[in-house]
């Protein structure tokens, strides 16, 4: 006599068999889409390579860093690179407040063989450290992000 399988298991293995047939493929079709850009900065964009400054719009640091010691609304593009991956922010300062507010929007590039593109993700961010030297500090979750107020010297590639 060959065992029988309850009744129970019979339909929940039916509704998991239909959830991968009928919802799968939507959500498949999602990820291979082309999701939205990011907003384009007014202050311009600068580009890390491995940690280093890379390239930089004429007057993008000096606008950013001007419109945080001010706490005025003003955005700056930033890309963080490595060989295949990058990750492209939009750091908005948002005028006025106590501290100085600024959101964060980023999306992840992949390049292999074709760019991929990620979602746009989100995040809330403060101005801890203005400096005519030091550039403009922003603490984001928990991580420190600086960015410098000038380029000193060629910018390094590598």
């Amino acid at each position: 006599m060959r065992p029988r399988m309850p009744r129970a298991a019979t339909m929940i293995i039916s509704v998991a068999v239909l959830g991968v047939v009928f919802v799968a493929p939507p959500v498949w079709l999602l990820l291979a889409t082309r999701p939205g850009q990011l907003p384009r900065a007014s202050c311009g964009s600068v580009a890390f390579a491995n940690y280093r400054l890379y390239s930089a719009d004429r007057g993008a640091l000096t606008c950013f860093g001007t419109a945080a010691r001010a706490c005025k609304t003003a955005s700056i593009g930033v890309r963080a690179m490595s060989t295949d991956l990058w990750t492209d922010y939009v750091f908005t300062i948002e005028s006025g407040g106590t501290p100085c507010h600024v959101s964060e929007l980023s999306q992840d590039t992949a390049d292999f063989n074709g760019e991929r593109h990620g979602g746009i993700s989100s995040g809330a961010c403060q101005v801890t450290v203005v400096t005519r030297g030091g550039g403009v500090a922003l603490s984001c979750a928990g991580q420190r992000v600086q960015i410098p107020a000038s380029v000193r010297g060629p910018i390094s590639v590598g």
